[in-house]
């Protein structure tokens, strides 16, 4: 839910324009095309073949053309190019000024407050990673019997290297994405894909003109954002395993997944669900049946909501 409520809005289908979330008027041409996609995906995922499993890639395509056409003849909010390959290499000398700059300890730990910001980072972190990776191995058939994740220390490792090297080099730190349920589903499951989706993502920097078609027309993003709505579609299947006998499941899952869409964070749904999933199993009589990590883990999350709202 949370991941098709973020492309609903980049998508500018719904909007918080009033300060909650209302139905557009469908009155502008951007939202017109967005909406156009997102019919087309649905309608070409539930061909058999390669059709239905390139859906996502083939409507791309096309929407990207017509939006193309479209701003030709004249069509405002349409996607375009623009950019220029002349400063590609002042991008790379910025890029150069920040790498190494996360060892500055002295100067990020004067302010006390660095060691919450710090704490709450790390955590949003691995909670983010961690809901992202049960969706996307539940959705592979990468659990196990216990549902647990198989190989799933190696990946958190992977993921953590990742954290660090991001750090390093200055960038936006490294998290798994939930739209890498499109590349399992159609077989995607060893190492290699990623390796593939890192040079391409690398060959894409010396091209970026050539990428800026995908780039947001205002707030909307009409030709990626319905595809975030397809893989939030698809994911809802997962609904189907929760135990709905069981009111303590029920009451947690619920808490979950409506905190992951009203909070508009994955860790802050996760940690305030295992909260009250830890309660309701003291209150029950059952606390001894939780995992020490569920506790710990909720009382970190605990805590970290504790200091935010002093501070």
């Amino acid at each position: 839910g949370f991941i098709a409520m973020i492309g609903l809005k980049g998508c500018g289908i719904i909007n918080f324009a009033g300060g909650f979330p209302s139905l557009t008027t469908f009155d502008s041409p951007t939202v017109l095309l967005a909406v156009g996609a997102l019919i087309l995906c649905f309608a070409l995922s539930n061909v058999k073949g390669i059709v239905g499993k390139l859906s996502i890639v083939i409507t791309m395509v096309t929407v990207s053309v017509i939006g193309l056409i479209l701003g030709a003849c004249g069509v405002d909010g349409m996607p375009t190019f623009y950019g220029s390959f002349d400063n590609i290499g002042e991008n790379f000398v910025s890029f150069g000024q920040n790498v190494g700059k996360c060892f500055d300890f002295a100067g990020t730990f004067e302010n006390p407050s660095a060691i919450v910001v710090v704490f709450s980072i790390v955590f949003v972190s691995l909670f983010d990673s961690t809901g992202t990776l049960i969706a996307v191995g539940k959705d592979s058939g990468l659990m196990d019997q216990q549902g647990k994740l198989l190989g799933g220390k190696r990946v958190l490792l992977a993921d953590a290297t990742g954290a660090v090297l991001c750090g390093i080099l200055g960038t936006s730190t490294l998290t798994p994405f939930v739209e890498s349920t499109i590349g399992t589903s159609n077989g995607a499951k060893t190492g290699l894909t990623a390796v593939t989706c890192g040079v391409t993502f690398a060959l894409a920097t010396l091209f970026y003109p050539v990428f800026s078609i995908f780039s947001p027309i205002g707030d909307l993003t009409p030709i990626t954002s319905f595809a975030l709505v397809s893989v939030g579609a698809m994911m809802f299947k997962t609904l189907k395993d929760i135990d709905w006998k069981d009111p303590v499941i029920v009451l947690s899952s619920f808490v979950i997944v409506v905190m992951m869409i009203l909070t508009y964070s994955i860790s802050d749904g996760l940690g305030i669900g295992l909260i009250v999933y830890t309660i309701l199993m003291i209150t029950k009589g059952e606390g001894k049946s939780v995992s020490p990590a569920v506790y710990v883990i909720a009382v970190f999350f605990l805590l970290d909501f504790v200091i935010e709202a002093i501070l």
